[in-house]
């Protein structure tokens, strides 16, 4: 009995904890000399002036940039800024943090796309 109610806590904490913002980014990963650029996306109003580049390997903070353009809504979205990080250029593995939502991990590296053709020709 108890393992059912804690079971259908859990179910419900998860399914309320829906997000309402995304942060896209080239799941291929970025060139480091390359432009780099992500999709902030909220389904509601609010509204970003700045994000952040996170290590994965450290957890840290490597970069901030009020460099955020608002695109205003498309498609489903309420609200859609980009986010330029053109000018971060040390290799690793990254995420970006905007607006209480995380992106996937993502690479900068400049043999990023190394083998890329042979992976979509197969």
């Amino acid at each position: 009995m108890i393992q059912n109610i804690l079971f259908l806590a859990l179910v419900h904490l998860f399914q309320s904890a829906t997000p309402d913002a995304w942060v896209r980014i080239n799941q291929l990963g970025y060139k480091t000399d390359g432009l780099k650029n992500a999709l902030w996306c909220s389904k509601n109003n609010d509204t970003i002036s700045e994000f952040k580049l996170v290590e994965i390997i450290t957890g840290k903070v490597v970069y901030k940039s009020k460099a955020v353009k608002n695109f205003g809504a498309y498609g489903p979205f309420t609200r859609t800024c980009r986010l330029n990080f053109s000018n971060y250029t040390i290799e690793g593995r990254y995420v970006i943090q905007a607006g209480g939502a995380t992106s996937p991990e993502f690479t900068i590296a400049s043999t990023v796309y190394k083998g890329t053709p042979d992976f979509c020709l197969n």
